[in-house]
């Protein structure tokens, strides 16, 4: 049973508990939303009446939005299980007081309208909090097989919720006591959230995907979205339909209302009522999905799938406009649940097809965060006016939806007519992403035919894009266009059209003669993919794959082990050490197929080979066997991956290779990042490390490293945190960003003024060019220090408007850098714009040290004062250019206790700097 269940749902091993858990958390949640959503709707019906419906409408479209990004800002900085269990905490808190009020009696329209209100946002917040949990626990390939199994148990939590409601609201005391209901469902998520976090992988920070946009970043996007809008014909049709879509449910939503309250006279009956027939809507959605969906997009393609909504949408409003009664009514309605969360949401997330990743997140992100809201509170305008001002009735109200349906039909011809042409110019420019089509299943007849021909095309990187689109297309004969290519020149093309035939259910051991040559392939990872296909169709693969384990070719016998390694069970059956010893003498080749199966190996038994192959002399094997090291999670090898980040050669890799490690490394990272013994090579290298292992653990190691006194590993250290403030936005960076700001503010001071007197002593002040060595070294450093001042900036304000108003300062156009003051006049505290507003301006020395005042520490009066400072600096350059410049200006006898010094100085450079300076100066 369990293997079959892992079949159909591709659950693999050690899954089973997180999807478990996640699932049963989903169902709770979307059960528990189900039961809420008729109880808000049936209370504030009856006490209030349908007139103030539209007036809800347009407060929800107001309120939700704001709210939203009160708790995205507020909650940027928490971590993620303590934001979790906080907010359903106070959810409860929140339905006992909502409890407590209704038995109190309390008729006031406060109360039901907060309570319906604060429902919606229920929705929204307990949604986002499970889907932000699931990108924490699950990687993106992960993501890819799984979150299609958690949205199948949301739709089944969504059926669920609403029968319960039905059955039970009579059972429980009446419709204020479902409070009660939602708080048991509400601790039952605290529990699953909490056995989820427990079984999360200390590596998964570092993969998962985008967290959601901080508020700043939302209204950034809008901005983008609108110009994006006006640029595109293709993005406008889209908008147009899917704001027409939420404005037209809106309406027939409220007409359902309208009727249920009309035919049930009592709260406890709406209730039942409305939460039954939301759970058969879902379960019509369901069946709909499964049975007619992509059959009806096979054969009739995306044009006819984005018209089901809008024209059952409009047969059904004119038979209600003409006929209003029961049947009408709920014919409207299910033709609404039915269609629009099954055809017409596949159909619109293929209209998306041809938009990049990119611009289509941003749309998205548009799109949940105002577009919608709008459409709605733009419906509850228009049923405002209509019902409660003109007094039409909710049959009358039906006129409304015809004309607006009218022009999303006309919409939706020309944005199919549109898509048309973008998805084969996105097609031929190759801006589609086949790796994320991660719930999109391709359907349409017209886009698979321009797959197909695509395969015929002579460019290869056409071909593998279009083999990897194809991916994601069932039920439609792909065998016949895939097999040639399995004799095609590039391997890259072989490798796809093979893993696409295994994919293919009517693939099998009659295609075996055109696969097998492949065993022998001179790419490996095409000889890997064909053991994989023999071993999926064929009955004795076991056997078979023992026997290829001693077969004459080594190339074959590594792509078994390699498909071996990949199958623990199989694993633990068919090797075995002095197998594995016997592949370390097949050469070069066979220690690289023993490196690369430890890794996915996952046993221990075998890691003691990886140390033979971390010292094997060919640098390819060394390669692979770091890579697989970082897969094993071993934490003997971790000092040893530390050591290969000062090789130029390794240092990528073993970068990559810690950061499998993930968070169970970062102490040790920590150590050694802090060991002044080690070389310079190793240490710049972990913040890099860090930045890849990514979490709030990285950033705290980092934070901690900021006052680092070498310049270039000080600079490794601010460079990942940005890195980490770009890929994680919600990451906390405290305010020993502002005390580093501070020194590094400092420290640019110091050098200017020491540049200052140093240049002046020489006459060439408003003269770079005849600026002396030691002068330009100290621009050089000035220019440095000014980067990692911005890129500390760049932690406390958003990175893109830091970046701009950078690059803004180092230009050479003084109208860009005015810009750039401006724009940093206005966000920067009093006490920034007093130092780094004169450096911006590029204000003479003098000025810029004058409005530092109390900032530095540091006065130069004469150039041998700030030559004695210099010749102590920390930078070895600095030092040695400074000792230049002592000679250079005949101030040998006032330094030469300090010259002899240097002579003995750990730096090779400033002892033979000092050598120099006595021999040719004194």
């Amino acid at each position: 049973m369990k293997r079959l269940l892992q079949k159909v749902i591709n659950i693999r091993e050690g899954e089973g508990t997180r999807v478990g858990i996640m699932a049963g958390y989903v169902f709770v949640i979307i059960a528990s939303y189900n039961v809420l959503k008729p109880m808000t709707r049936s209370l504030f019906v009856s006490k209030l009446g349908l007139e103030q419906l539209p007036i809800l409408y347009i407060l929800l479209a107001l309120v939700v939005g704001v709210v939203v990004i009160f708790y995205l800002r507020v909650s940027s900085n928490r971590r993620l299980d303590r934001l979790i269990n906080g907010t359903n905490l106070f959810l409860m808190s929140n339905l006992l007081l909502f409890r407590w009020l209704l038995g109190l009696n309390v008729d006031s329209a406060w109360l039901f309208y907060s309570l319906f209100i604060w429902a919606s946002i229920y929705g929204v917040l307990t949604t986002t909090q499970f889907w932000l949990l699931a990108n924490h626990l699950f990687n993106a390939r992960e993501a890819r097989r799984l979150f299609p199994v958690l949205t199948s148990f949301a739709i089944l939590g969504g059926i669920a919720g609403g029968y319960f409601t039905r059955f039970l609201v009579k059972q429980i005391g009446g419709t204020a006591n479902l409070a009660f209901v939602c708080m048991a469902l509400l601790a039952t998520t605290i529990v699953l959230m909490n056995l989820a976090w427990q079984h999360r992988e200390p590596s998964v920070e570092r993969t998962r995907r985008a967290q959601p946009s901080p508020p700043k970043q939302s209204f950034r996007i809008v901005g983008e979205v609108v110009t994006l809008i006006r640029n595109s014909r293709h993005l406008a049709l889209l908008m147009g339909i899917i704001s027409l879509t939420f404005l037209v449910v809106q309406i027939v939503d409220f007409q359902f209302v309208a009727f249920a309250s009309q035919a049930n006279a009592g709260t406890d009956d709406l209730t039942g009522f409305l939460g039954f027939w939301v759970s058969t809507m879902s379960v019509l959605a369901l069946l709909f999905q499964l049975f007619f969906t992509n059959m009806i997009i096979r054969r009739f393609g995306v044009g006819v799938t984005i018209l089901f909504l809008p024209v059952a949408l409009l047969l059904c409003s004119v038979w209600v406009f003409l006929s209003y009664g029961l049947i009408s009514i709920l014919a409207i309605k299910l033709g609404d649940g039915a269609f629009r969360h099954s055809i017409n949401k596949v159909g619109t997330e293929l209209l998306y097809l041809p938009i990049s990743t990119e611009v289509k997140n941003k749309t998205k992100a548009f799109v949940d965060m105002f577009a919608d809201r709008f459409a709605r509170g733009l419906a509850g305008v228009l049923l405002l006016i209509a019902y409660s001002w003109m007094g039409l009735s909710v049959a009358q109200i039906s006129l409304i939806s015809i004309v607006m349906i009218s022009i999303w039909v006309g919409l939706s011809f020309s944005t199919y007519r549109e898509y048309v042409n973008s998805f084969r110019q996105a097609l031929a420019k190759r801006r589609i992403n086949a790796d994320e089509l991660i719930n999109v299943s391709i359907n349409d007849e017209e886009t698979i035919n321009s797959l197909i021909i695509s395969l015929a095309s002579r460019n290869e990187r056409q071909v593998v894009y279009a083999l990897k689109m194809l991916e994601s297309v069932k039920g439609v004969e792909l065998i016949p266009p895939t097999v040639p290519l399995l004799e095609h020149p590039s391997a890259d093309v072989r490798l796809h059209a093979l893993h696409l035939l295994r994919q293919q259910k009517d693939s099998d051991l009659k295609l075996w003669p055109n696969v097998a040559p492949l065993l022998y392939d001179e790419n490996v990872e095409v000889r890997r993919e064909a053991v994989r296909f023999y071993a999926t169709y064929a009955k004795d693969a076991d056997e078979k794959l023992a026997e290829w384990l001693k077969h004459e070719d080594s190339r074959l016998r590594g792509a078994v082990l390699y498909y071996i390694a990949e199958k623990p069970k199989l694993a633990r059956k068919l090797l075995d050490r002095r197998l594995m010893r016997s592949f370390l003498k097949d050469g070069r080749d066979g220690r690289i197929q023993v490196a690369d199966a430890i890794g996915i190996l996952a046993n221990q038994n075998y890691n003691s080979f990886l140390i033979e192959l971390l010292e094997d002399s060919d640098s390819g094997v060394k390669m692979h066997a770091i890579r697989s090291v970082g897969q094993t999670h071993d934490p003997r090898f971790v000092s040893i991956l530390i050591e290969n980040l000062g090789d130029r050669n390794y240092r990528k890799v073993a970068r990559e290779a810690l950061a499998e490690y993930g968070d169970t490394i970062t102490v040790t990272l920590s150590e050694y990042l802090r060991n002044e013994r080690l070389s310079m090579n190793i240490r710049s290298g972990i913040p890099r490390v860090l930045s890849l292992i990514g979490g709030q653990q990285s950033v705290e190691v980092l934070l901690d490293n900021l006052n680092q006194e070498d310049d270039f590993l000080r600079y490794q250290v601010i460079k990942s945190m940005n890195k980490l403030r770009a890929r994680f936005p919600n990451l906390n960076f405290d305010k020993r960003v502002d005390a580093a700001l501070l020194d590094e503010l400092k420290k640019y001071l110091r050098i200017l003024a020491a540049l200052h007197v140093t240049d002046s002593s020489n006459g060439n002040g408003s003269n770079p060019n005849g600026s002396s060595l030691l002068a330009r070294v100290l621009q050089e450093r000035l220019d440095d220090h000014l980067d990692r001042i911005f890129r500390l900036l760049g932690l406390r304000y958003p990175p893109r408007d830091i970046y701009n108003a950078y690059a803004a300062t180092i230009s050479q156009n003084r109208r860009i850098r005015a810009n750039a003051v401006e724009f940093l006049d206005n966000i920067l505290s009093n006490n920034l714009k007093r130092v780094l507003i004169p450096i911006v301006e590029e204000l003479p020395p003098e000025q810029v040290l004058q409005q530092a005042n109390g900032l530095s520490d540091v006065e130069f009066h004469c150039q041998k004062e700030a030559l004695e400072a210099l010749v102590f600096d920390s930078d070895p350059w600095i030092r040695a250019c400074t000792i230049f410049e002592i000679g250079k200006c005949g101030l040998i006898d006032e330094f030469r206790a300090v010259i002899a010094q240097a002579k003995k100085a750990e730096d090779s450079l400033v002892q033979e700097t000092a050598s120099l300076v006595l021999k040719q100066f004194a």
